[in-house]
């Protein structure tokens, strides 16, 4: 099922690629317009409240504090993800930082872990440097999407 899924994604995808080749739209026209014409903004306070629904979903603690806590919750993996995809965005530049860590906390984190993310392309090549042994462990992950 899977398979068939990333497929048919990989087909659409494909054919719009075709389609804006075809009638000579870029991917950046397409992204300019939606800032200039507010939609990216609409579509950002729509999916931020979208979110908020999860706080008042069935089952979920109906309590003041822990409705409080929730909004909190929110709030911190808003401002995580804002500082990862707006403020440190440049795969040109990327900047290893903190995206976990005491008031932001994604779910699941180790306590004992110091996690730092930078965005990348594989249009680039970086170097990182440091001073060997003086970390216990030092670990590379890749995710490709957003």
């Amino acid at each position: 099922m899977k398979k068939i899924l990333i497929t048919f994604l990989s087909i659409f995808q494909a054919i719009r690629r075709w389609w804006l080749r075809i009638n000579g739209i870029t991917e950046k026209q397409i992204h300019d317009q939606r800032i200039v014409s507010g939609k990216a903004w609409e579509e950002f306070c729509d999916n931020l409240k979208a979110a908020g629904a999860a706080l008042v979903y069935p089952g979920a603690p109906q309590d003041s504090a822990q409705q409080a806590e929730g909004v909190r919750y929110l709030s911190r993996l808003k401002r995580a993800a804002l500082e990862a995809f707006v403020e440190f965005n440049d795969p040109k530049y990327p900047v290893f930082r903190r995206t976990v860590h005491e008031t932001i906390k994604m779910g699941a984190d180790n306590p004992d872990n110091y996690y730092l993310n930078a965005q990348i392309s594989g249009a680039y090549e970086y170097r990182i440097t440091g001073k060997r042994n003086t970390i216990h462990y030092f670990g590379l992950f890749t995710q490709n999407g957003n």
